[in-house]
This record gives structure tokens, C-alpha cells and sequence, in this order.
């Protein structure tokens, strides 16, 4: 459920909804967990529609781990025509799935989410895009070769995943 309702122009809203999910494996883990969202986003633009700045909350409530604030705030700078620049940060919470958790040979009850900070910035111009991003990860949940039997565990301490993407989109009619 969302709505959005406009505000300063037509170009200005800020976004409400929640959301309710219950996650259920359907093969042999007889287990399940729900999360309870509420989000809020804001965006505008500014400066003859040449910026625009975007900001969003999430509040997850989680019935088996920690309830989680997460955030993300953004920017995108058209420099002229289709050319533009563009920044993000932002953070997430990742909760183990119940197959990472469960299962009977792979599964670990112990995990913890994993909480991940994010930052990028880039460049598009026609549909070709270039970014450098920058993700650390705490308590990364990684598949655990070192360990008899092998299993899922967190990785101990701060992961960083590091490096540029290039992406290329058109219309396809």
C-alpha cells in the first residue's frame, strides 16, 4: 500500500506506504518469519528540472531480528541534453533467508543480518552509463568452505565490495 502526494509543484511529492510479507520455504523447512515495513520517500526537482534530490526512510519490524532504520539520499545533475551526474549513499539490512538459516545440511540458526552502507557516483549520457560504487558489509553472509560440514556463517569484521559498472539501456518498441 502507497501513496503519492504532490506538493510545491508538480514536479515535488513525497511517497507513504507500508508493506506486510511473511517468508515461508515451501519445500522442507517448516519455518516462517514476517516483516512489517513503513516507508516514506522524498523527491523533488529544482533549477529547471536540471536537479533532482531524493531522500527515503525504511522502518522494518521484524518478528525473529532486530528491527532496522535504513536511509538512502541521492542526487542526479543534468548537465545539459541527455548528460547527467549522479551520487547515492545509503544503507541497508539484509535478514538471512530461511534456506541460509534452516536448511537441514547447509542452514546455520546463528546468523546474523547482514547491515551494509553504500555509496556511488556516476555518469550517463544517451543511455550509456558508467559508476564507481563502494558497499561495506557487516557480518557478511557467505557460503563457509572452512568449516566441517560446510555451511553458512557471517564473515567476521567489515566486507568491501568495490569496483565500476557500465550499463547500457534503450527502449525496445
Amino acid at each position: 500500500l502507497k501513496s503519492n502526494i504532490p506538493y510545491f509543484n508538480e514536479y515535488s511529492f513525497v511517497m507513504v506506504g507500508t508493506d506486510y510479507k511473511t517468508f515461508e520455504h515451501e519445500n522442507s523447512i517448516n519455518e516462517k518469519f514476517d516483516n512489517k515495513g513503513l516507508f516514506v520517500t522524498n523527491s523533488n526537482k529544482f533549477n529547471n528540472d536540471k536537479t533532482i534530490i531524493t531522500e527515503s526512510l525504511r522502518k522494518d519490524d521484524y518478528d525473529k531480528f532486530n528491527d532496522k532504520t535504513t536511509g538512502k539520499i541521492g542526487i542526479k545533475q543534468y548537465i545539459w541534453n541527455e548528460l547527467n551526474i549522479s551520487s547515492n549513499y545509503g544503507t541497508a539490512y539484509n535478514v538471512p533467508t530461511l534456506f541460509n538459516l534452516y536448511d537441514h545440511t547447509y542452514g546455520n540458526k546463528d546468523l546474523k543480518p547482514e547491515s551494509t552502507k553504500s555509496k556511488d557516483i556516476g555518469i550517463e549520457y544517451k543511455g550509456i552509463s558508467a559508476t564507481y560504487f563502494n558497499t561495506k558489509i557487516d557480518d557478511m553472509i557467505e557460503y563457509d568452505f572452512s568449516v566441517t560440514p560446510n555451511k553458512y556463517n557471517n564473515l567476521l569484521g567489515t566486507s568491501t565490495l568495490k569496483g565500476y559498472e557500465l550499463g547500457y539501456k534503450r527502449n525496445v518498441v
